[in-house]
Protein backbone atom coordinates (compact mmCIF):
# COMPACT_ATOMS: atom_id res chain seq x y z
CA UNK A 1 0.00 0.00 0.00
CA UNK A 2 1.70 3.27 -0.86
CA UNK A 3 0.21 6.18 0.56
CA UNK A 4 -0.55 9.79 -1.48
CA UNK A 5 -1.88 13.36 -0.84
CA UNK A 6 -4.97 12.16 -2.55
CA UNK A 7 -5.38 8.90 -0.82
CA UNK A 8 -3.70 5.70 -1.12
CA UNK A 9 -2.67 3.04 -4.35
CA UNK A 10 -3.77 -0.36 -2.94
CA UNK A 11 -2.15 -2.86 -5.62
CA UNK A 12 -3.06 -6.78 -5.51
CA UNK A 13 -3.35 -9.49 -7.18
CA UNK A 14 -6.38 -11.77 -7.63
CA UNK A 15 -5.95 -15.73 -9.22
CA UNK A 16 -8.79 -15.94 -11.74
CA UNK A 17 -7.14 -20.07 -11.91
CA UNK A 18 -4.32 -21.28 -9.98
CA UNK A 19 -3.13 -24.80 -11.38
CA UNK A 20 -1.05 -26.25 -8.31
CA UNK A 21 -1.01 -29.79 -9.94
CA UNK A 22 1.71 -28.22 -12.25
CA UNK A 23 3.74 -26.23 -9.67
CA UNK A 24 3.79 -29.00 -7.37
CA UNK A 25 4.73 -31.28 -10.48
CA UNK A 26 7.82 -29.06 -11.16
CA UNK A 27 8.80 -28.23 -7.84
CA UNK A 28 8.96 -32.00 -6.66
CA UNK A 29 12.16 -34.38 -6.91
CA UNK A 30 9.60 -37.17 -5.69
CA UNK A 31 6.10 -38.26 -5.33
CA UNK A 32 6.10 -37.62 -1.78
CA UNK A 33 7.57 -34.30 -1.95
CA UNK A 34 5.27 -33.65 -4.83
CA UNK A 35 1.92 -34.59 -2.99
CA UNK A 36 2.90 -32.55 0.21
CA UNK A 37 3.68 -29.30 -2.31
CA UNK A 38 0.33 -30.17 -3.79
CA UNK A 39 -1.94 -30.13 -0.82
CA UNK A 40 0.18 -27.17 1.07
CA UNK A 41 -0.59 -25.12 -2.06
CA UNK A 42 -4.06 -25.63 -2.74
CA UNK A 43 -4.64 -24.67 1.03
CA UNK A 44 -2.52 -21.49 0.54
CA UNK A 45 -4.04 -20.40 -2.95
CA UNK A 46 -6.98 -20.73 -5.00
CA UNK A 47 -8.59 -19.37 -8.15
CA UNK A 48 -11.60 -17.55 -8.39
CA UNK A 49 -12.88 -19.75 -10.76
CA UNK A 50 -13.20 -22.39 -7.61
CA UNK A 51 -14.38 -20.23 -5.24
CA UNK A 52 -16.85 -19.78 -7.80
CA UNK A 53 -17.81 -22.86 -9.28
CA UNK A 54 -17.43 -21.47 -12.82
CA UNK A 55 -15.09 -19.22 -14.91
CA UNK A 56 -14.93 -15.93 -13.68
CA UNK A 57 -13.32 -12.67 -16.42
CA UNK A 58 -11.00 -10.31 -15.21
CA UNK A 59 -14.13 -7.80 -16.01
CA UNK A 60 -16.00 -9.23 -14.04
CA UNK A 61 -13.91 -9.53 -11.08
CA UNK A 62 -13.42 -6.08 -11.53
CA UNK A 63 -16.67 -4.50 -11.29
CA UNK A 64 -17.56 -7.16 -8.21
CA UNK A 65 -14.09 -5.28 -6.69
CA UNK A 66 -15.32 -1.60 -7.56
CA UNK A 67 -18.53 -2.58 -6.43
CA UNK A 68 -17.64 -2.92 -2.72
CA UNK A 69 -15.56 -0.04 -2.53
CA UNK A 70 -18.67 1.51 -3.58
CA UNK A 71 -20.53 0.55 -1.52
CA UNK A 72 -18.55 1.14 1.19
CA UNK A 73 -17.17 4.89 0.21
CA UNK A 74 -21.23 5.89 1.37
Amino acid sequence: MIRRRAGTLLQARVLLHWDSETLARLLGHTPEERAILREGLFERAIGADILAGRTVSAEELIAAFEGVLLSRSH
